[in-house]
């Protein structure tokens, strides 16, 4: 191997080390300060936007944040600069579900580091393209996302409130538990801050509907979701609801054909009806009645609320190639999650997607797309028509990379590493 190589594989070993890590503890320093007031530090705390600010990686062309003085009061004139608290609700995809799992057995452990919504862990320069890392891009100091693993109720679940086998019906009392978080947290302001909540919710319902057809009606899920949206809309100011549409019983069918201990364990486990056609294309109807409630205008009554539909999976498809099976590394062992480089895969669509006018959505997932930087004034929503083109986000770089030379590349990453090393040696001795 050349010295070159060796040079440019140090570089990126130097990126990963340098500043994943240091954006994973500086949070996670944030995090205890959140929970710990009496262990704040007005040092600490500077520092920490210091560095969040200078390593960053802002790599779109153009302005994407208000003033700090001046924020918008309209969710239609919102930058994504502007967010400040990101939240997820919904089932296990929520949670990130056996996204690190690399056996069954590991299948039920939820990664909610590493949710395509809300997963905070690694930064996007370390591939980990999660909605929330490509927004740390235009906010390093962005709030609410989660790291590591655990239930909803662990310390770094962040605002990730999605329960594991949750249905429509739960979604009400998951409003209410993440109005509760935010309005208990002295780091989040409820008036002030705007915040992006992205819902995601309808598998089980959909892989129940065959057994109990009532109890998972069009009528059952349209009423759970129309109560929980109700009860964000009266309670959470200053927020914009990303509604993610469900994919169909087939497509579960499809990604379980992977092999027989997939479909038996389907079957039993997670979803009854994706042997049976009882429930075919009823996705459809469950998309077809959240869109009347959000069409209706009901939840754009007030100038700081709305919820916009985001329809990227209603034609998912996890292949390399069109035409072809399903690329199984973007599923977790058990053929029915997202691995964690799935999740990163439907992280990018979301983000891709909330940036695209109204009208113009992709209704399907594109495994192999960038996230894309966004060309609207605002982020789009039905009130704020406006022109949009889009532009891939370059190839993630560090700052300061102008100069091309490995030498001057691995100088800089040199100093990051020296300088995180030093930190840790201050946070811990």
């Amino acid at each position: 191997m050349s010295i070159h190589m060796n040079v440019k594989d140090w570089t990126i070993k130097l990126d990963h080390i340098a500043v994943s890590l240091l954006h994973a503890k500086l949070n996670e320093k944030m995090r205890v300060f959140e929970r710990n007031s009496t262990a704040f530090s007005t040092f600490w705390f500077i520092f920490y936007c210091l560095v969040m600010s200078a390593t960053g990686n802002f790599l779109c062309p153009g302005n994407y944040t208000s003033p700090p003085n001046s924020l918008p009061t309209n969710v239609h004139s919102l930058k994504p600069g502007d967010i400040k608290i990101l939240a997820g609700m919904g089932d296990s995809l929520t949670t990130g579900t056996g996204a690190r799992a690399t056996k069954f057995e590991d299948n039920m452990i939820e990664y909610r580091g590493r949710s395509f919504s809300t997963g905070g862990d690694a930064t996007y320069i370390s591939r980990v393209t999660t909605f929330a890392n490509i927004l740390k891009l235009f906010n390093p100091h962005v709030d609410g996302f989660s790291m590591g693993l655990g239930s909803s109720n662990s310390m770094l679940a962040g605002l990730n409130v999605g329960q594991l086998g949750a249905s429509a019906k739960d979604m009400p009392a998951q409003a209410h538990l993440l109005v509760e978080k935010i309005k208990n947290n002295v780091w989040m302001n409820i008036r002030k801050d705007w915040k992006i909540v992205t819902m995601l919710v309808g598998t089980n319902d959909l892989c129940k509907f065959c057994e109990d057809k009532k109890t998972y009606s069009v009528e059952n899920y349209k009423k759970y979701i129309r109560r929980a949206l109700d009860y964000l809309h009266a309670n959470l100011p200053r927020t914009m609801v990303n509604f993610v549409e469900m994919y169909g019983i087939e497509k579960v069918r499809e990604m379980v054909r992977f092999s027989p201990k997939c479909e038996r364990n389907a079957r039993l486990h997670y979803c009854p009806c994706v042997t049976k056609s009882d429930g075919e294309h009823i996705e459809r109807k469950y998309a077809a009645a959240i869109q009347d409630l959000v069409n209706s205008g009901r939840y754009d009554t007030k100038k700081d609320f709305t919820v916009v539909i985001q329809p990227f999976l209603r034609e998912m498809s996890l292949s390399t190639c069109r035409h072809k099976a399903f690329d199984s590394t973007y599923l977790a062992p058990d053929c029915v999650h997202w691995s964690s480089k799935g999740h990163s895969a439907m992280g990018v669509a979301l983000w891709n997607s909330m940036i695209t006018k109204v009208g113009d959505k992709q209704e399907r997932v594109h495994i192999n797309d960038q996230a894309k930087c966004p060309y609207t004034k605002f982020i789009p929503t039905r009130l704020n028509i406006s022109d949009t083109g889009i532009i891939p986000i370059p190839k993630p770089k560090f700052p300061g990379g102008h100069n091309n030379s490995s030498f001057s590349k691995l100088s800089h990453h040199i100093s990051v590493f020296l300088l995180t090393t030093w930190i840790f040696n201050v946070i811990y001795y």
